[in-house]
């Protein structure tokens, strides 16, 4: 999306409920791409039933605040919203911007997250 959110590096300044994002990357030449999700469960489904595609890079790439189950954040975040192209070459795109968003859905990428707006994690303003 040529668009950025923030996020901890250092657990140790993280807030205490802040999750480990899983880094994949895909070598095959159709994907050639990364991957990025902070729920814990869909890391470990993918480790268990894709490893032959998505290489694990790292179980911490970064912190993030979870969503809750309606995929509201909360007062000090934003929300990212992440996206799936729905094709071959398995792309995902991550932004904060609203309009992004929505011209994201225009497009037929498909939303993936938590609640409504699919809210994938928050972030630090």
């Amino acid at each position: 999306t040529g668009e950025l959110f923030y996020a901890w590096v250092d657990p140790s300044l993280a807030p205490l409920d802040a999750v480990p994002v899983c880094r994949f990357y895909s070598p095959l030449p159709l994907i050639d791409s990364h991957f990025f999700t902070g729920f814990a469960d869909e890391c470990n489904f993918v480790i268990s039933h894709w490893a032959n595609v998505w290489l694990l890079e790292s179980r911490a790439a970064f912190y993030v605040v979870p969503a809750d189950a309606m995929g509201n954040c909360r007062a000090g975040t934003l929300p990212v919203y992440r996206f799936f192209d729905n094709r071959n070459d398995a792309n995902h795109r991550y932004t904060i911007n609203l309009s992004v968003r929505r011209a994201m859905l225009n497009r037929g990428w498909a939303p993936e997250g938590l609640g409504p707006n699919a809210v994938a994690f928050c972030t630090p303003i």
